[in-house]
């Protein structure tokens, strides 16, 4: 089965990596411009997926509802970069125990790309209704960027794709109460030929979700700061086109005056 062709936005770009991606929305939902668009946008469904690929890989796609009723869906996941070693003594040790090399730690890559629709060809782990959470695409932004910096080192048997989209899903389930569907596949999920690799702890979720409510909450501080200066500044402006007004009436007024009184003086002349 052939998949929609993604529809892309200036929101909801081609492929980003979650970074830019949470910069760009965090500066957009501050500006005049996008403002509305971003505040408005909202993220309606959550689905936990896993590939049927033997690397088993998991990830997460939401559908997106714009304030114009469109909609989209962004697939957000975990890649590990390619290890790259830079000292003589981690090169030989490459070259001595190579079959170490995929447990090293490297840099992650969090990425998030836009999709036609949801996947025919991968098991849904847990599907979670999102539509009365009101849940926007920038706390989606806010809790990837969030989960990516508590850890962004991608470690195969510890922080790997298993990890980031599970505790996306809970640390939303945490600080929002949604209910989630989990489905006959869920016992699959952090799994690789059938071993499992991972299962979330419940502290660790707490600690991240405290870490998301702070951090939205600045974001959404500094957009209403960034807000209200703006209105100030449009007040400003009004306050100081109407004094202009004020000032040009005042001046006209005393023309008129000034030519009546040379009317009057004339007609005392005559």
């Amino acid at each position: 089965m052939v998949e929609p062709t993604p529809i892309t936005s200036r929101e909801c770009p081609a492929q980003c990596d979650v970074n830019s991606w949470h910069e760009q929305l965090c500066g957009d939902a501050a500006s005049q411009e996008h403002h509305h668009t971003i505040t408005m946008t909202k993220a309606v469904e959550l689905r936990r997926m896993k590939q049927d690929a033997s690397s088993e890989h998991e990830y997460f796609i939401a559908k997106i509802l714009h304030a114009d009723s469109s909609t989209r869906y962004l697939r957000i996941e975990r890649f590990g970069k390619e290890y790259m070693p830079v000292t003589a003594r981690q090169r030989s040790a490459v070259k001595a125990s190579p079959s170490l090399e995929p447990f090293k730690s490297r840099p992650a890559d969090d990425l998030i790309f836009t999709v036609g629709g949801w996947p025919s060809h991968d098991r849904v782990l847990e599907i979670a209704d999102l539509r009365h959470a009101n849940i926007t695409l920038l706390d989606l932004a806010i809790v990837a960027w969030v989960v990516r910096n508590n850890d962004n080192q991608y470690r195969l048997l510890e922080k790997q794709c298993f990890w980031y989209s599970d505790m996306v899903m809970r640390v939303l389930e945490n600080v929002y109460g949604f209910n989630v569907d989990r489905t006959q596949e869920y016992r699959r999920g952090g799994t690789w030929l059938r071993v499992p690799l991972y299962q979330h702890e419940e502290k660790l979720v707490a600690v991240v979700a405290d870490k998301f409510c702070q951090e939205r909450d600045k974001v959404y501080y500094e957009i209403h700061q960034a807000q209200e200066q703006r209105q100030n500044e449009l007040r400003e402006l009004e306050e100081a086109a109407e004094a202009r007004g004020m000032e040009k009436g005042m001046e006209e007024i005393q023309k008129l005056q000034a030519r009546l009184d040379e009317y009057e003086r004339a007609g005392q002349r005559k």
